[in-house]
């Protein structure tokens, strides 16, 4: 696409009603624009910076303008957020895409990307600092919260070994309790009067009743011993059936049948008669 002519100019800063007069030749495949300082030409080149945006220039919102090609296409603001092959550089290019890095000297970005990356670095090191702002004042309140709690377990250690008289009671004899009891949804606490009951009863001096004797009785021991001298008495021998011992064949089909009939608690034969325990195993008692 070649530009042929501006074919009018709007309400854009110095060009409140510009159009193109027959005379004007039209633009060429290079052009050179020249005149004094103020006299349009950056204006001129922001008409052309518009339609490389796809957007009026934030600067001329009520601007109107139209381009035409050597083919005869037409092109205005109204065609807007179209993008036309144009490049522009001119100060609006350097204020958004030239930026020099103020730290390293004399390295510049270039691109309205990298100058957003900058943009959101130097704001997420803001962020940064102010998050590290507050870390250090809640790592100082956690600190004087741990202090006052220290103070405030040690002091009370120390009260109560002196209220009941203790030997050594220290906080870190006091603090598990104090847990204990805070992770109890079931703890009741007593009230200033039970607190002051119940001290009074532990530092009373009032003389108690004697205790009842404890009376234990023994089992008759002598007894047991005869009972189980008798017991250990006992010797357990397997009993042999002669009629199985002379008959293999007869003896295998006992094991076998013992076998099968283990965990069975009536005959598997003959479907009636209940294993006894002194069928099941053939033992005598001999004293």
């Amino acid at each position: 696409m070649t530009i042929k002519q501006i074919r009018k100019i709007r309400d854009f800063g110095i060009y409140q009603k510009f159009d193109w007069e027959a005379a004007t030749p039209d633009f060429n495949n290079f052009n050179l624009t020249y005149g004094w300082n103020y006299c349009g030409k950056t204006t001129l080149s922001r008409v052309f910076r518009c339609f490389e945006l796809g957007q009026k220039h934030p600067d001329y919102n009520t601007a109107t303008f139209e381009l035409e090609d050597t083919d005869g296409n037409k092109y205005s603001e109204v065609s807007f957020p179209t993008k036309l092959n144009i490049r522009v550089f001119n100060t609006d290019f350097i204020s958004d895409n030239l930026k020099w890095n103020e730290g390293i000297e004399p390295i510049f970005m270039l691109g309205e990307q990298n100058i957003k990356l900058q943009a959101d670095l130097e704001a997420e090191k803001i962020i940064q600092t102010k998050t590290q702002e507050k870390l250090q004042s809640q790592q100082a309140k956690k600190k004087e919260l741990n202090d006052k709690m220290y103070y405030a377990l040690s002091n009370k250690a120390s009260e109560i070994k002196n209220t009941l008289t203790l030997t050594n009671f220290t906080k870190v004899h006091f603090e598990p309790k104090v847990i204990s009891v805070a992770k109890d949804i079931t703890t009741t606490l007593l009230s200033a009067a039970d607190v002051q009951k119940f001290i009074g009863i532990y530092k009373s001096t009032e003389k108690k009743g004697e205790l009842s004797p404890i009376v234990l009785k023994l089992p008759n021991i002598p007894q047991l011993q005869k009972e189980a001298n008798e017991l250990l008495s006992v010797i357990v021998t397997a009993k042999v059936i002669e009629k199985l011992k002379s008959n293999p064949t007869l003896n295998e089909w006992v094991r076998v049948g013992k076998e099968l009939h283990k965990d069975k608690e009536q005959c598997e034969f003959c479907e009636i008669n209940r294993i006894t325990q002194k069928r099941r195993f053939s033992i005598y008692v001999e004293k």
